[in-house]
């Protein structure tokens, strides 16, 4: 049945015509026994988008035991499962799908058709085609010490850029919520910097900085670069925070300097 079914899918000049007509004469659930089977049909010949989609309304765990009782072999149902894992797409969860995807011999041209079928072309072809130079296996196997902690902040720092650019950038909280570990440290730390009330009557450095990333998102929502920019502006005043000897209130020489090598660490 199997065998069957893919030549099918493969060979038809209207796979949603082919699928329509099984469904009609009751085959499909012989075809694709105690499975749930959605019954938008597509016109794809590409028989593992096919049963990606119609079975996306199954839990992985069943899915999976079923298509390979079925003779799918282990890489055809990796295949599908991911496929049918996408409608559930989250950035922060970009390295799981990528850890997944590298199971998988799908193509990107496989990987955007499902995309556009889920409404979703755009972001998972993004996820899709990043590349991950470190990944878990990397660390323990060829690292030891202090090395570790260094190949997980670069980790979290391929994570940060990789969520901003998938993830559209609305706000401050946006932004902040895929920095890595030490960068929300030093952005909070911000909170401790006290700048010039005549200047800034907001308040203390975090204050000024959200108020700044919020309006440039707001002009411009989504754009990376200005996020990037509006957030690290500032971010070297912590370290080059003083007082003025006579007039004494705060200043921040030499703040940009500080930033600027901030924004190429990152």
């Amino acid at each position: 049945i199997r065998e069957e079914f893919v030549k099918s899918i493969i060979k038809a000049k209207s796979p949603k015509k082919y699928l329509q007509l099984a469904n009609n004469l009751g085959m499909l659930h012989q075809i694709l026994p105690g499975l749930s089977i959605n019954k938008k049909f597509i016109n794809s010949n590409d028989y593992i988008v096919q049963l990606a989609y119609l079975l996306k309304d199954n839990k992985p765990s069943k899915l999976g035991n079923k298509l390979n009782s079925m003779r799918y072999t282990v890489k055809e149902s990796t295949n599908v499962l991911f496929l049918a894992s996408l409608q559930n797409f989250k950035s922060e969860e970009i390295y799981m799908f990528k850890k997944f995807q590298e199971k998988t011999n799908l193509t990107i041209a496989q990987i955007k058709e499902y995309g556009k079928l889920i409404g979703n072309e755009s972001d998972v072809v993004k996820m899709a085609k990043f590349k991950l130079s470190v990944g878990g296996k990397d660390v323990s196997k060829d690292l030891k010490g202090p090395e570790i902690g260094k190949a997980i902040k670069t980790k979290e720092k391929e994570k940060f850029l990789n969520e901003i650019a998938v993830r559209p950038i609305k706000s401050f909280r946006d932004l902040y919520t895929a920095l890595p570990s030490d960068l929300k440290k030093r952005v909070m730390n911000l909170k401790k910097v006290k700048q010039r009330k005549d200047a800034h009557p907001e308040g203390n450095v975090l204050k000024h900085t959200i108020t700044v990333v919020n309006r440039a998102m707001k002009l411009n929502p989504g754009d990376i670069d200005l996020a990037i920019a509006a957030l690290f502006h500032d971010i070297g005043k912590d370290e080059t925070a003083g007082i003025h000897p006579k007039k004494g209130h705060p200043t921040h020489y030499g703040h940009e300097h500080v930033s600027a090598k901030l924004v190429k660490k990152y």
